[in-house]
């Protein structure tokens, strides 16, 4: 093997084996050239020791007088070792930005004094007390060479030789004449700093390692931390939904509550306009509100599907029914074709509720921009095996189109065909959105196809399983379990008799209910908080409680929970179905609610006709109790 291989073998071994990424390697550098400024420090303060040492050694042992003038030699580099330990911890920004020369100059500084006064102290003692003086003064150099400095591979070498001929040359003019001792003691010191380089460079590369775990174990708890700060503002964003969402409910019940008794009086017909008006945009404010809460709960990812039993016929019929009295008075058709699925097909599993409510946007929509002709909304099922189908709807229009490059934007958050000052149309931009993120969850897509000036037409396509339950028909007034109240008709002169525990700790709202209640024919106790409706349910029989969940002193759960106690000790005394009047309308909220033994759940804000239809499930004629 040639010189060069040799070279070429070592430089690959301890070669200085940096990172590929600069910017990494330089952070490893700093880190490391920030731990070697306390290290010089250390290295200079074990030199100036050493120095002590041998100090110390000569006066005791060899006798030599203090003042002599290797003593006094000595003292002088001690002194400036000290001086320069303190230096390191002065100047430390200084040695960080001009590390390598500072050790270079240092370690040559302190092998020329150790190699000196060591020499000097021994040059007539023995050949074998002379080899371990310079021994020590090797490996005290490669300690601080090695150990400390953590300098690049040129001159690292370069210091090594300078260090190693010192040694040598100095063995050669002071050293013993016997050539055996002499190549022994030169042997020994060139091992142990070629040892010290190998063992620099092995500790080099576990040093980086170490910084590279380092690194990592700093980033995962970096990581640690910005995941708990994500998860603590989730939280707060969701407790601040809720909290808007009950906060602007509560007033919103109040004001739409009042507008609709208002428009049952006998008013003047200029009056009527004006409560109407004045409804109408109370509605579209709530509509809006529901909106924004919609997509940011789908953003925040807190939609749970609820997949039941449904007929997408009824899906469909509903949707259009919503719509017809708007289309009729914009003088468009509005049609809802389902009539050729059959039934055998239409016993799907989904989330109706939310797929509703897709289809009502749609629909919305297509009325909203359709001023001639007339809007069209078609189901088609596709069988796919024997245990999936394809639903296919699509909302078909002849209104204003939509513009070729828009199409592709159409389904973005707050994206509007038309925007600035002059548009006609209002809204939030977040309609289109938020069907998307709906469908998209129920694992289906959304398509659009348009022609500017002649119409649109949305395609959903949802693939769902086949429902292995009858579907449900339509419950008694009396019947177990609760139900959304809208799928119960009911008509708009609906008389109750019942006897109901009213809990709601507003003013307004308890003010709106309690009238709709006296319109309904109802008789009804009011409590304050659910202390006192507690109270009142122990003394008093009654048909059903509407239960607000949040006021002071005890909020609607825990009364809740005092009422089915004070019902599990009587055991003569039925259940009193207890029905959430709450603005909490958050998803999951309705969940909490029967959870806590509540048997219905309503949301404010609600109107005569919301109200009417969710008691006419629970209270009949006839029904008043004995108190």
């Amino acid at each position: 093997m040639g010189v060069v291989a040799v070279v070429n073998r070592l430089t690959r071994l301890l070669g200085n084996r940096g990172f590929a990424s600069r910017s990494l390697e330089n952070e490893f550098q700093a880190t490391y050239r920030s731990y070697g400024v306390r290290f010089l420090f250390l290295s200079t303060s074990l030199t100036a020791l050493c120095y002590v040492g041998f100090l110390v050694f000569d006066a005791v042992v060899a006798q030599r007088s203090w003042t002599s003038p290797v003593q006094l030699a000595r003292v002088t580099q001690i002194t400036l070792m000290t001086l320069v330990a303190l230096a390191t911890l002065r100047f430390k920004e200084a040695l960080r930005r001009h590390y390598a020369p500072a050790c270079s100059a240092l370690i040559v500084a302190g092998t020329l004094m150790g190699a000196q006064v060591n020499l000097q102290g021994h040059t007539s003692a023995e050949p074998i007390t002379l080899y371990w003086a310079l021994t020590t003064t090797a490996v005290l150099g490669t300690l601080m060479l090695y150990g400390f400095a953590r300098l690049g591979l040129l001159n690292t070498l370069a210091l090594g030789l300078f260090m190693g001929w010192t040694s040598l040359y100095s063995a050669a003019v002071h050293g013993p004449d016997d050539l055996r001792a002499l190549h022994r003691m030169c042997t020994h010191i060139l091992a142990a700093n070629a040892l010290g380089l190998c063992l620099y460079r092995f500790s080099l590369g576990r040093e980086r390692k170490l910084f590279l775990q380092s690194r990592r174990k700093n980033h995962m708890a970096e990581l640690r931390r910005m995941k708990e700060q994500a998860e603590a503002a989730s939280r707060a964003k969701t407790a601040f939904l809720a909290n808007m969402s009950h906060e602007i409910r509560t007033p919103m019940n109040g004001v739409i509550g009042a507008l609709s008794m208002l428009n049952e009086q006998n008013l003047p017909e200029r009056d009527r306009l004006f409560v109407k008006s004045a409804r109408d945009s109370a509605r579209h404010l709530l509509h809006l509100l529901d909106e924004i809460l919609d997509f940011a709960k789908l953003n925040a990812q807190k939609v749970r599907l609820s997949p039941l039993p449904f007929d997408p016929r009824d899906t469909v019929v509903a949707a259009c029914e919503a719509f017809r009295a708007t289309a009729e008075q914009k003088g468009i058709a509005l049609r809802g074709d389902a009539s050729g699925v059959p039934a055998e097909v239409c016993q799907l599993t989904a989330d109706e509720g939310k797929l509703r409510q897709v289809l009502l946007n749609l629909v919305s929509n297509a009325v909203k921009f359709t001023q001639h002709g007339e809007v069209v909304v078609s189901l088609a099922v596709k069988p796919e095996d024997a245990h999936t189908a394809t639903l296919v709807i699509d909302v078909s229009d002849t209104g204003v189109g939509i513009p070729e490059n828009a199409i592709d934007q159409l389904c973005q958050p707050f994206f509007q065909v038309e925007s600035g000052s002059n548009r006609s149309h209002g809204g939030t931009g977040l309609g289109l959105a938020i069907c998307k993120q709906i469908v998209e969850e129920m694992g289906g897509s959304i398509s659009v196809r348009s022609v500017q000036g002649v119409g649109t037409t949305f395609e959903i396509r949802i693939d769902l399983p086949y429902s292995s339950e009858p579907l449900p028909t339509a419950s008694p007034a009396r019947s177990p379990g609760p139900q959304p109240a809208e799928a119960m008709p009911a008509p708009e002169d609906l008389r109750l008799q019942g006897h109901v525990l009213l809990v709601e700790d507003n003013e307004v709202n308890a003010f709106i209910a309690s009238m709709t209640l006296e319109s309904l024919g109802v008789t009804c106790r009011q409590a304050r908080n659910g202390e006192v409706a507690v109270a009142l349910f122990r003394e008093e029989a009654f048909d059903v409680v509407l239960m607000d969940c949040e006021m002071p002193v005890m909020d609607g759960y825990e009364a809740a929970r005092q009422m089915r106690a004070l019902e599990a000790d009587d055991t003569a005394r039925p259940r009193t179905p207890i029905v959430a009047l709450t603005a909490h309308a958050l998803s999951g909220d309705r969940e909490v609610c029967l959870s806590r033994g509540m048997d219905d759940y309503l949301t404010k804000p609600f109107d005569r006709h919301t109200l009417a239809l969710a008691l006419s499930r629970w209270l009949s004629a006839g029904s008043m109790a004995q108190a």
